[in-house]
């Protein structure tokens, strides 16, 4: 029996742990563990390699995604991205794409655009659509 596979399968744990948050090399590691169960059966090196590039795509393709859910913490929206779907006031005059005006999100001053260069007049509800560099796309609330 040759442990050629296990040794890869382990190395390829290492760089894993040694790479926080990728979780490819572990895929590699599935991929080499197949292989040497490929191994304990036949020691037609091409069928073991083949078994491994296949079951390593496929545990990319399948498992990678399942993995990245379950071990990557939640992602909290920071900063500017957090601004997006809030509601604010305007509080000077948007018209349009034109001009831009001013809009009052958490207590904050945003210069402003609508999205459909609609005119959107002052102390009307507005909520952000999207951030483009330092102004906010908003709409009118219904």
């Amino acid at each position: 029996m040759d442990i050629k596979w296990i040794v890869v399968a382990l190395l390829f744990f290492i760089i894993e742990i040694l790479t926080p948050g990728i979780f490819l090399f572990s895929c590699f590691s599935i991929g080499a563990i197949f292989a040497f169960i490929i191994n304990i059966f036949s020691n037609s090196l091409f069928l073991q390699c083949i078994i491994f590039a296949l079951s390593s795509v496929l545990s990319i393709y399948f498992l990678k995604p399942i993995l990245m859910k379950i071990l990557v913490p939640f992602t909290v929206k920071s900063n500017v991205e957090s601004l997006i779907d809030k509601e604010g006031v305007v509080v000077e005059k948007i018209h349009g794409r034109k001009s831009m005006g001013t809009v009052k999100v958490n207590n904050e001053l945003w210069r402003a655009v609508s999205e459909n260069d609609d005119i959107i007049e002052k102390d009307e509800e507005i909520i952000v659509l999207k951030v483009e560099g330092v102004h906010l796309v908003v709409k009118k609330k219904n």
